[in-house]
């Protein structure tokens, strides 16, 4: 055979298995940015069982530490590098991430592979999330720009032991909790309870105090109108609860630098008595008997009063990702039903899908699931009232340092909470709202 012949033999051959196995024969690989810790290493343990499903899609997971995580990945989307395929989210990046068109609408592909987003809890794809009614703030009217990862909302952790050794009853609101925190205080010499109290970006103080809020009648900090209204009486009332805790000794020494993992070590230490927690992090922070001097004493329960703050984050898939169809089958892998459990029974990620939470093998494993479903439906976040604003980063910095003064003595707490609204009345003003 002449070697012109040979030649496009090999040209038709090579094309038709091309054609045939398509991204098979080429190769894909995905870059997947994830918050490093917990939830990187979750999705590390999918991979090798993705590519056994998918052996021609290679998944490399990019771990960011958490306080560095936004802006590292705002950065490389604006700039429109290419780094990453997929992206982690939470309730914040989609007011900026969809109209800046960072993320690729799913809505065709959700229905193409046929996700089951009823299955999902409420609060995961509530308006806030970027798994629903985000068609407001997309150029192209797209709703869907995430699947629920991982979900979050606060519980009460409290010493059951020590509640059965006084006979505690477990509190209705936070007026009695503040009873028992006095009994474990003055009787086992503890602080009553922990708290997220550091003035920083990555601060967990405005969801401690609009758990307490929102059960002492209080309220979110804007309108659905964009009306500022933290300077109510609910507000005032667990303003003055945080102020008291500290002046009375029960909020532990440190807390205004407290984040998050400060608050699960203060108890599992066997040093406070009461936190409002995300979980199920925290029950396996509590629980791992060979890190924890309160294993099997810890109670877990909805808050007092029944309203808590919720988190989350979705995974998304870049919008100028060169695979986006293959980035999706991952996401998609990543969050369907047995993955789900299984990341939240090793890993101790919240789990976003009721099949999960309700499973016999979840209920196995953490015994409050029944609670925790029904708090993730009812869950809030502080931005579900003006989902799509996209300076809440401003406004966040205005409430939680101007409760943070009030709260360690540095102003009012009545001052503290007119000021917060005047300055957030002058940051929409001067945003143009």
């Amino acid at each position: 055979m002449k070697k012109t012949s040979l030649l496009v033999v090999l040209l038709v051959v090579g094309t038709f298995f091309l054609g045939t196995f398509g991204v098979q024969a080429a190769g894909i690989v995905l870059n997947v940015a994830m918050e490093a810790g917990r939830m990187a290493d979750a999705a590390q343990s999918v991979v090798p069982a993705f590519q056994e499903k998918y052996p021609h899609i290679q998944v490399q997971i990019v771990p960011i530490p958490y306080t560095q995580y936004t802006q590292r990945v705002t950065t490389e989307l604006a700039s429109g590098g290419g780094a990453y395929d997929v992206v982690e989210s939470y309730f914040l990046m989609n007011a900026q991430y969809i109209p800046s068109g960072f993320l690729y609408p799913l809505d065709d592909l959700v229905t193409k592979y046929d996700v089951d987003m009823d299955d999902f809890v409420t609060s995961a794809i509530a308006p806030g999330t970027l798994a629903d009614s985000a068609a407001e703030v997309s150029p192209d009217g797209q709703s869907i720009f995430g699947l629920p990862y991982n979900s979050d909302i606060l519980m009460m952790c409290y010493r059951a032991d020590l509640y059965e050794k006084y006979d505690l009853e477990y509190p209705a609101d936070w007026d009695h909790l503040y009873e028992n925190m006095g009994v474990l205080k003055e009787r086992e010499g503890i602080y009553g309870y922990v708290f997220s109290g550091a003035s920083h970006p990555a601060t967990h103080l405005l969801q401690d105090f609009f758990t307490v809020a929102l059960n002492t009648g209080g309220n979110l900090p804007l309108s659905t109108d964009l009306e500022p209204q933290m300077n109510t009486e609910g507000n005032l009332r667990a303003l003055e609860l945080f102020i008291q805790m500290v002046d009375d000794g029960f909020a532990s020494e440190g807390t205004q630098e407290y984040l998050y993992a400060e608050k699960n070590t203060m108890v599992s230490q066997g040093l406070a008595a009461h936190m409002s927690q995300f979980m199920l992090s925290a029950y396996f922070a509590l629980e791992d008997e060979n890190a924890s001097d309160v294993a099997g004493k810890v109670g877990y329960a909805a808050v007092p009063g029944g309203n808590a703050i919720c988190g989350g984050w979705t995974v998304s898939v870049v919008a100028n990702s060169k695979h986006p169809e293959e980035a999706f089958l991952f996401i998609e892998f990543l969050t369907n039903t047995e993955n789900n459990a299984r990341l939240a029974i090793d890993f101790g990620n919240g789990p976003v899908r009721r099949s999960t939470i309700l499973s016999p093998e979840f209920q196995e494993v953490f015994p409050f699931a029944e609670e925790l479903v029904v708090a993730l439906d009812a869950g809030q976040s502080q931005y579900f009232n003006a989902p799509t604003l996209p300076i809440w980063d401003r406004l966040d910095q205005v409430v939680y340092s101007n409760l943070a003064n009030a709260m360690y003595g540095n102003v009012v707490p009545q001052e503290a909470l007119e000021t917060i609204d005047q300055e957030l009345a002058r940051t929409l003003r001067q945003s143009g709202y």
